[in-house]
């Protein structure tokens, strides 16, 4: 798996690849366009965001920006990547779906770090569940799963309320439950449990099913030890536990 970028020099070259792509697939199309803005004016709106962007990154001190306004800055961003990732959609590239997939969350991640708050949760989740279930390899599983810890720690308060508690794909649980397996699957006890007490602080009544589960893979998929024991030891905290 390629890297997530958190930089912005990173992000820009990936989303340019995206948006040169698309001009180009979009001038071949011959299909008649949907009702969105052309991939030019996303690709112009795109420009001027990451160009705020930049300077932001060069010069944290030149022109503050509040909270609030890194957090507006931030939707605004995300917002620009869906309608140029629906334009991904429209015309079918393939790879460049995989380099979105990226994008999203390390664009969470930059804004994150800089103070804002994230509300736009989906297209952030959906895109690590995908890198998730294309990674393999422990140390890149490690990765994600510090990448997944800081997008929940930004998230909306709002959010993390959890209000929304009887729909099970809401974003909120998605990625707590994913952080976990990630976490698991990374093979790093420390991790595990950062990603558990989380886990049981966030979504408290999913928690015993989870490491119910979690147990039923150690056997399935012939975990290590000591990554067995940290699994057991929670299991055992939860499996007598009922959550009102």
């Amino acid at each position: 798996m390629s890297a997530v970028p958190t930089d912005i020099a990173g992000l820009s070259s990936a989303i340019t690849r995206v948006a040169e792509a698309v001009s180009r697939a979009y001038a071949r199309s011959t299909k008649p366009p949907p009702e969105q803005p052309d991939p030019q004016a996303v690709r112009a709106a795109i420009d001027r965001f990451l160009e705020v962007a930049r300077r932001m990154e060069a010069d944290p001190g030149a022109g503050v920006l509040s909270a609030a306004e890194v957090t507006e800055l931030g939707e605004h961003g995300l917002t620009l990547l869906e309608g140029l990732d629906g334009w991904v959609e429209e015309l079918g590239l393939i790879p460049e779906r995989a380099v979105l997939d990226r994008v999203f969350p390390g664009l969470a991640v930059w804004l994150g770090r800089r103070g804002a708050t994230l509300s736009r949760l989906e297209p952030v989740v959906n895109a690590l569940a995908r890198l998730a279930n294309q990674t393999f390899e422990p140390t890149e599983l490690a990765a994600l799963c510090d990448q997944m810890g800081e997008v929940l720690d930004a998230v909306s308060p709002v959010i993390q309320q959890d209000l929304d508690g009887l729909n099970p794909g809401r974003p909120w649980r998605v990625l707590n439950l994913n952080r976990g397996i990630a976490a698991t699957r990374s093979h790093d006890p420390e991790r595990m449990e950062r990603a558990f007490e989380a886990l049981i602080r966030n979504l408290p009544r999913d928690a015993a099913q989870f490491f119910r589960e979690g147990m039923a893979q150690m056997e399935a998929l012939n975990y290590p030890a000591h990554v067995r024991a940290v699994m057991e030891r929670y299991h055992r905290a939860w499996s007598a536990r009922t959550v009102h």
